[in-house]
């Protein structure tokens, strides 16, 4: 085999490797990507006049190149981090969809859309959220076996 060969072989191995990693990080990317924003304390006023409760509100944006399904969501409840890591949560709570027009479920998210979502906080969730414990957001998509969990931060928190 001659040198020209040679060169020419570990050249076309070389940019087939390149294109087969190409690939693969392709297909590890590929598919809906969700970022999902959580905030609690929000207040809605309609029509001039106030309404008393507080409610959580939160976005979901798909970054992906593929649709998913919103299926269930929820809220579950840790007195602490740890207990998170190692515990069941303390309370589970399924956030009913639809209030005032926001958040529907199921429903499709496509590439590049954001839904908005919007839940209602009891007096027993409210006091557990303002003793320091942690609240998360429990959102169940089509593409993905378990839940996503988001945490649930106070308005004005991290600002």
């Amino acid at each position: 085999m001659n040198k020209f060969s040679l060169v020419a072989a570990w050249w076309g191995a070389l940019i087939a490797t390149i294109v087969l990693l190409f690939d693969f990080y392709k297909w590890v990317r590929s598919g809906p990507r969700i970022i999902c924003e959580s905030i609690y304390g929000w207040k809605i006023m309609m029509e001039g006049t106030q309404d008393d409760n507080e409610y959580i509100y939160f976005t979901v944006t798909n970054t992906g190149d593929r649709p998913t399904t919103i299926t269930h969501q929820a809220a579950l409840y840790w007195p602490t981090k740890i207990n998170k890591v190692f515990c069941k949560s303390k309370n589970q709570f399924f956030i009913k969809g639809g209030l005032h027009g926001f958040g529907n479920v199921p429903t499709i998210i496509r590439p590049g859309e954001i839904w908005i979502g919007l839940a209602r906080i009891g007096e027993d969730l409210k006091g557990l959220m303002n003793n320091g414990c942690y609240l998360y957001l429990s959102l169940r998509f089509s593409h993905h076996r378990h839940p996503l969990l988001f945490e649930v931060v106070k308005e004005g928190k991290n600002y």
